[in-house]
């Protein structure tokens, strides 16, 4: 019972002296005078009846008057305690807070003179600072996912400087992840008090793409809409508006060359997509495109970006081979962080090709694998730039045997009737660790000798072959800008059978309909299987004016994009070979950090990869690693395009499209001050002695008014 009233009163113990209330009514009953009744026959006509009632009444005021004033009296020394919203218990075990950030890069946007995450990171401060020691705090962050910063704990210092380390991620998740987080952590401390509610603190610009992302997944619960009203119902939510009005934004989606396989002293141009959020249709504004390779300006230009963005092409010409950081800056908005785009290149003097062929060492002439050597490598005359980024070299098996096939970006199989052991398992290899291996099924090839090589569609190989038939037709390249080839007719061709044809992509077919030339992917390379062979025996293919066009199309087409794996998104994991060592590598990030990583061993795969899927971070990852030990050591992350619309929701418009039931907080008001008087106990002690003032006042006045005292 005591700790019941210690709840409400800080001094319970002068609650017995009520008892006093009653001394008005003792003090009238005691001084009361006695008097005895007369009984007087003649005096009852002289006699008022009513002026002793009214007496009666007025000391009855009076004495009401006396009794409360005393009561109040008694009741400011108890000094009464009351707590905002009626809440019954303040034990601090039973209060907790959830924090949510919106670390999306939006964020990164800059309202007033400061970003809208550094707003965020000192309004959530002030709601720290506002807390009574003891509270239970745990704090989560969307970036390009949910990260836990900190679970339950009480300890403010360490959640002020856990909130001080936070950093604005580069990716474009979605803020539903995050309720959902928080909605668990809500269930968690559900049942700690029967009265006080978690209190959830939503830290967000308000960016439209960050609350609407994943509400295509249909799943019940996914969406912002639908778990933001789940929260209400268990917890007080506050929404902290951090964002900025909707402004121009400018950004850069995409930046790749036309031409995957860069050599050196080969022309090429960049296409630079450039995008646009909140400029209508119609409209454009200027800007500056500028390209960077290695940090040294190699372009710029002015140029006007409409609504809805464009592809611009930049012209770039190769000068130095080595891994080329080609970096592209659009310049015309106020939000900087999307205003660049990376990609990472390695170029060689030229992409070497090696083709096997049995009759090598003959003259030029006599050698039916010299077509595709000139198509390949075109001759550049003397004081010109190169016209094909290829260079071609022609061995024997007793030569090819002593390269190493990973210095060449493709391997030409063109007149091998039999194939050694020691080439197959070679060639197995050198196409799952990412090589490139093209073969022909000419003349003289006999089928079970690459048979190894396609193992019944378990192999790179696409697919087996027959022996050849009589044909009158001619190749119909599938492939793009691949020339028109009508004019080198077939007379003979072998059939192609593929084992799983949806796994195949045919590149070329007959104009009969037979498939001629067939691709997979097999394990990180690719391999074509040709049902022709490259000389002029089987057709006048050779002879035709686009073929080396249709040559230079496959091989492009069969090495993709050579720096894929190195050039990502936010989000992507970078994975890599490694070749010599299985010791710890290095990981250096763009934000400064250091992470180790262990090399792995892959089912499948011959040699253990490194692996890292935390890239949160637009810019340059560096694995430090001695040379030989990885093929590349470096890899680029770009932003996502979706977080580039800088549409932001209002009060309002958050009302409206997800709750209403929401508390907004203001970066311009005083947090602290609003956080501690929510919590903070409130005593009406003064009130009450204002109010005993007020009524002596009113007593001292009617009792002169009735006239039983004298002004």
């Amino acid at each position: 019972m005591n700790d019941w009233l210690m709840k409400f009163f800080q001094h319970p113990a002068f609650l017995p002296v009520m008892v006093a209330v009653l001394i008005p009514i003792i003090i009238e009953w005691l001084l009361r005078r006695r008097r005895r009744r007369i009984p007087f026959a003649a005096m009852r006509f002289l006699i008022d009846t009513e002026r002793p009632k009214k007496i009666r009444l007025q000391d009855r005021i009076l004495l009401i008057l006396r009794m409360v004033i005393i009561f109040f009296i008694v009741l400011a020394l108890a000094r009464p305690l009351i707590r905002p919203e009626d809440i019954i218990t303040v034990e601090r075990r039973d209060r907790s807070v959830v924090m949510l950030f919106d670390a999306t890069y939006s964020n990164e946007q800059r309202v007033g003179n400061a970003s809208a995450f550094a707003t965020a990171q000192r309004m959530a401060k002030d709601v720290l600072e506002g807390l009574p020691d003891g509270v239970e705090v745990a704090i989560g962050a969307v970036g390009h996912s949910l990260k836990v910063v900190q679970d339950w704990t009480k300890d403010k210092g360490l959640l002020r400087e856990s909130i001080e380390k936070m950093k604005v991620s580069h990716g474009a998740g979605s803020i539903s992840d995050g309720l959902a987080w928080a909605l668990e952590k809500v269930k968690e401390k559900s049942g700690a008090s029967k009265v006080l509610k978690t209190e959830i603190y939503i830290f967000s610009d308000l960016q439209v793409q960050t609350w609407e992302l994943g509400e295509e997944a249909g799943a019940a619960g996914a969406s912002a809409r639908a778990l933001v009203p789940k929260l209400t119902e268990l917890g007080q939510v506050f929404v902290a508006d951090t964002g900025g009005p909707n402004a121009l934004n400018l950004f850069v989606s995409r930046v790749e060359p036309v031409d995957k396989v860069l050599a050196v002293g080969v022309t090429t141009e960049f296409l630079v997509e450039v995008g646009t959020k909140n400029l209508d249709e119609g409209k454009s504004v200027p800007a500056r495109l500028t390209l960077y390779v290695n940090d040294k300006k190699r372009h710029f230009e002015e140029v006007q970006v409409p609504g809805g963005g464009r592809v611009f092409r930049v012209p770039y010409k190769v000068l130095s081979a080595g891994e080329q950081l080609i970096r592209v800056v659009i310049e015309g908005d106020e939000s900087p962080i999307d205003n660049e785009r990376l990609y990472l290149a390695e170029v060689p003097e030229a992409m070497r090709v090696l083709i096997l062929d049995e009759h090598a060492n003959l003259p030029a002439p006599q050698r039916r694998s010299v077509f595709w050597e000139y198509a390949t490598a075109p001759p550049t005359a003397p004081g010109r730039d190169p016209v094909s980024a290829f260079t071609v070299k022609t061995l024997n098996w007793e030569n090819a045997q002593k390269e190493n096939f990973d210095d060449y970006g493709a391997f030409i199989v063109a007149d091998m009737r039999e194939l050694p052991h020691g080439l197959t398992s070679r060639l197995v290899f050198y196409v799952k660790e990412g090589g490139c291996l093209l073969a022909f099924a000419g003349e003289g090839v006999r089928p079970y000798a690459y048979e190894p090589l396609y193992q019944q569609g378990k192999g790179p190989l696409p697919a087996s072959f027959r022996d050849e038939v009589e044909v009158s037709a001619f190749l119909r390249p599938i492939l793009p800008n691949s020339g028109d080839l009508q004019d080198g007719l077939f007379r003979l061709a072998r059939p192609l059978g593929a084992a799983d044809a949806q796994k195949i992509q045919t590149l070329a077919q007959l104009s009969t309909g037979e498939p001629m030339v067939m691709v997979r992917q097999y394990g990180r390379g690719r391999a074509i299987i040709f049902g022709m062979d490259p000389s002029l025996q089987w057709s006048r293919l050779p002879l035709s004016v686009d073929f080396p066009v249709f040559v230079q199309e496959v091989l492009r087409s069969v090495l993709g994009d050579p720096n894929r794996r190195v050039n990502l998104k936010v989000g992507d994991a970078f994975s890599e070979p490694v070749r010599i060592t299985t010791q710890h590598l290095l990981l250096k990030t763009p934000d400064g950090r250091k992470v180790r990583l262990s090399p792995e061993n892959v089912e499948g795969e011959d040699l253990p990869r490194v692996t890292y899927a935390d890239t949160d971070v637009q810019g340059v990852y560096r694995l430090e690693a001695p040379p030989g030990v990885l093929a590349r050591g470096r890899f680029v992350v770009n932003l996502t395009p979706a977080e580039a619309d800088m549409t932001m929701w209002n009060e309002s418009d958050f009302s409206r499209e997800v709750s209403k039931n929401v508390i907004f907080l203001s970066p311009h008001e005083n947090i602290t001050r609003r956080i501690e008087s929510r919590y903070a106990l409130r005593e009406f002690a003064g009130m009450i002695l204002f109010l005993v003032f007020l009524l002596l006042l009113t007593e001292s006045f009617l009792a002169m008014r009735f006239g039983l005292r004298k002004a």
